[in-house]
C-alpha cells in the first residue's frame, strides 16, 4: 500500500524498517481505516485517495521525526 515513490527514496538497506514505521504510524493514528484496509481485497475508489493521503502523512510525520533526530531507522 506504501507508494512506490515513497520507499525508493529510502536506502535499500533501510526500506523494510521505514515501511514497517510507516505501517505502525498509520495503524496508530488511523485505527478504524487500518482495519477496514484489512478486510478489503482491494481498495475501494473511493477510499483510495483517503488512504494514500493518510499513508503520505504518516510517511511525512516520520519523516520529519528522523531529521529531528526523535527517530531513528
Amino acid at each position: 500500500m506504501i507508494p512506490q515513490r515513497i520507499v525508493e527514496l529510502v536506502p535499500s538497506s533501510s526500506r523494510d524498517n521505514w515501511a514497517n514505521l510507516i505501517v505502525d504510524r498509520f495503524k496508530e493514528s488511523n485505527p478504524a481505516l487500518y482495519a477496514a484496509v484489512g478486510q478489503w481485497s482491494f481498495i475501494p475508489e473511493d477510499e483510495l485517495n483517503a488512504v494514500v493521503n493518510k499513508i503520505l502523512e504518516a510517511a511525512e510525520n516520520i519523516y520529519l521525526e528522523i531529521r529531528k533526530g526523535a527517530l531513528s531507522l
